[in-house]
């Protein structure tokens, strides 16, 4: 009994095996040239965001909370003394997403264990700055959260 030959030889198999896996090393290559070059455009972040005032009660001391900031994953921490404090997400290192540890009582990046203090200031770890803060401001029966403005330095007229 002959066996029947098949369709395909090995040789074209295994061409078109390897071909296929160049192609698919090559369009890995591709993807974030392209994403670089067409979609690197993101939306500006809003100018303040608010909620009312109700959304924060019955949030418990030394808890927290995420929200958008426009796109921006944030963070609303209420501090173990009942203050509240917003920041930014997104880790300074790697752009991972942190979270509150209420039992440490500091914020903590899960990625590579960077640690940041309640105010947003980074005590360990690799990130490089600090988180990026947002400014509460209690109006009525709104809350308006705004990225935090930094005092202006004063300029030194003096000519030298």
């Amino acid at each position: 009994m002959k066996i029947r030959e098949s369709i395909i030889s090995r040789r074209k198999f295994l061409f078109g095996l390897i071909l296929g896996g160049v192609g698919v090393l090559v369009s890995y290559g591709l993807i974030p040239v392209i994403k670089y070059l067409f979609f690197m455009t993101e939306a500006p972040l809003p100018k303040a965001v608010s909620m009312k005032k109700k959304a924060l009660n019955g949030f418990p001391n030394n808890s927290a909370r995420y929200f958008y900031y426009g796109w921006l994953p944030s963070i609303i921490i209420r501090t173990p003394q009942g203050e509240f404090r917003a920041f930014s997400a997104v880790c300074t290192h790697l752009d991972c997403i942190v979270s509150y540890r209420p039992q440490k009582r500091d914020i903590f990046c899960n990625c590579h264990d960077g640690i940041f203090d309640l105010n947003g200031k980074n005590i360990k770890g690799p990130p490089p700055k600090p988180l990026e803060p947002f400014d509460i401001v209690y109006n009525g029966e709104k809350v308006i959260i705004k990225k935090h403005e930094a005092p202006e330095k004063k300029k030194d007229n003096k000519k030298g």
